[in-house]
């Protein structure tokens, strides 16, 4: 299996719809079902709003293909080096956390932050 991997940068406001775009595009290639398509794309846009990006900083937003040996699925892995660090919270993302299956939160500079959030197939 070739597994995907797709990259966008977001700089400007209209970038974020991209983001939701491509990945529900990507989840529906993957043969995720429309529910599943429809959560990891919100989910996907929740966090790069959440995190500001495209007004007050710039990101990066990975798209990889995961499997755990049983099931596949699509993660959705977005980062920026320059986010105000007390905005990047666990509770920031209370209202992301529940369309997905996994969604993992750290700081990876003093203002830097990564957000990953996973949906496997049914």
């Amino acid at each position: 299996m070739t597994e995907l991997r797709k990259t966008i940068t977001v700089k400007k406001v209209i970038d974020r719809i991209l983001v939701r775009m491509e990945v529900r595009e990507t989840a529906r290639n993957l043969k995720l079902n429309l529910q599943e398509q429809a959560r990891i794309s919100m989910a996907a846009y929740n966090v790069v709003s959440s995190m500001d990006m495209g007004i007050s900083c710039e990101g990066v937003v990975l798209f990889i293909q995961v499997t755990d040996g049983k099931r596949e699925g699509l993660q959705v892995v977005c980062s920026s080096n320059k986010i105000n660090n007390n905005r990047i919270t666990s509770n920031l993302f209370d209202d992301t956390s529940w369309l997905v299956d996994e969604m993992n939160v750290e700081n990876i500079t003093p203002d830097g932050a990564r957000v990953s959030v996973t949906i496997w197939a049914s």
